[in-house]
């Protein structure tokens, strides 16, 4: 997708986050599958997958529910929070883009996500693939994600109820005891097709 971007052809809607190069880690090294302390390596698994564990919890759901009280319950009540950094970056996807602090990530990506796939099943399939390495982590599936395509709020394009499977990866930096970064490459093009839409068509059509 952000190939496509770059070479001057954007068949969808306008991100919600900003579109660009995604950075290196800000400790400037990296994973690298050669770190020798595996104490370490398995405590940032370890939370990541307990952060991951909290987004099984939907307020989206409640009866009572609101896009203001989802959101105000995403960003100061619901229990993501005591994993993330203060300054935390999510990378997200083109298509997606990338937002700034807990706040961003919500506004840009994690609530129109929730309300385009509210009857998400992550457990089903799921992250499958789970590495610790130093102060990093990385979790994945190809696919991990089966959802319906309920709403328009992510991605921008009508419902249609498809059900669509989502191939996602995680890759997390570990810093100051929270998770301070995360670089999600999602397969937009993949979900896009399931739901109707063939980005290559559109661009072949211009």
């Amino acid at each position: 997708m952000d190939f496509i971007r770059q070479a001057g052809y954007w068949p969808l809607h306008k991100s919600l986050g900003t579109e660009g190069m995604w950075p290196a880690p800000i400790t400037g090294d990296g994973e690298n599958n050669t770190n020798l302390d595996k104490k370490l390596s398995i405590k940032s698994l370890h939370q990541s997958l307990t952060m991951q564990i909290t987004l099984g919890t939907k307020p989206e759901m409640e009866p009572t529910f609101s896009t203001d009280n989802i959101r105000y319950n995403l960003i100061n009540d619901h229990e993501q929070k005591k994993y993330w950094h203060p300054k935390m970056m999510w990378f997200g996807p083109s298509g997606v883009g990338t937002a700034r602090g807990l706040k961003g990530f919500v506004d840009h990506h994690q609530l129109p996500f929730r309300l385009t796939f509210k009857e998400r099943d992550y457990n089903t399939v799921g992250h499958y693939v789970e590495i610790g390495d130093g102060n990093y982590s990385m979790t994945g599936g190809w696919h991990s994600i089966k959802s319906k395509y309920g709403s328009n709020h992510w991605l921008g394009f009508e419902p249609n109820n498809a059900m669509v499977e989502m191939r996602v990866m995680d890759f997390y930096l570990h810093h100051e005891g929270l998770i301070r970064e995360n670089w999600v490459p999602i397969d937009i093009a993949y979900i896009l097709k399931q739901i109707g839409v063939d980005i290559f068509e559109l661009i072949h059509k211009k």
